[in-house]
């Protein structure tokens, strides 16, 4: 089941699937610096500080933990079937 508040972030993975220039500026960089991806998906974590035990062990400031997808890979409609099994 889809998650209702997806629907705002729906047009972010469009622009991305369609390689837009300006959305993938938002980035630190280009996660799809060869072209357009065949298909995206977005994964939710949840995040917590990590224990001092856990910072000493790890370094890291925070610890996270999948909790499952937010959305699952998606296309673009009407894309080459040759395309997405790039």
């Amino acid at each position: 089941m889809v998650r209702g508040d997806v629907v705002a972030f729906v047009p972010f993975l469009i622009k991305l699937l369609q390689n837009d220039s300006a959305t993938l500026k938002l980035l630190r960089r280009n996660p799809f610096p060869h072209g357009p991806p065949a298909f995206v998906r977005a994964r939710l974590y949840r995040y917590r500080f990590s224990t001092a035990r856990e910072r000493r062990q790890t370094g890291q400031w925070w610890m996270r933990d999948l909790v499952g997808d937010y959305l699952p890979p998606v296309r673009l409609a009407g894309r080459d079937q040759k395309a997405a099994e790039r």
